[in-house]
């Protein structure tokens, strides 16, 4: 059974979903070519902290696995979700990268990922992307 949520319930969810799209907003303009991964997750922690938010995924741990130990995954190119943020990986012209941020807030959350082209990708890359996204839009319609 469905839990129907009150309405203080849905503006919770709503404001954990505002945090979590005001954040990939920062973050997907500081994706650019020269930029480490780690800086991107910097900067979402500083985005969250300012916002009373905090990253879900940093320190998750299902099971016997080693904590999550960045803010959000970020993955570049082929780089299958859940990519580690690092300092000695760079973001180059011609990249792909995907953000994936769970942002908890107020005992709600709010989960999503956003994928950035940087500088010129091939028009085969530009068009899986195109194509994922109007698929995305087409799925939310329904």
């Amino acid at each position: 059974m469905i839990p129907i949520k009150t309405d203080d319930e849905i503006a919770g969810m709503r404001a954990a979903g505002k945090i979590t799209a005001e954040v990939l907003d920062i973050a997907c303009r500081a994706v650019r070519a020269g930029v480490s991964t780690l800086d991107v997750d910097q900067l979402i922690a500083r985005e969250l902290a300012v916002r009373g938010a905090k990253s879900a995924s940093f320190g998750y741990a299902p099971g016997s696995q080693r904590p999550f130990p960045a803010q959000a995954c970020i993955s570049i190119n082929d780089e299958v979700v859940h990519g580690i943020p690092s300092p000695t990986r760079f973001i180059g012209d011609g990249d792909v990268v995907s953000i994936d941020l769970v942002v908890a807030y107020e005992g709600f959350m709010g989960d999503s990922t956003r994928t950035v082209i940087v500088g010129e990708v091939s028009p085969r890359v530009a068009q899986l992307v195109h194509e994922t996204e109007v698929a995305l839009y087409q799925g939310i319609a329904q």
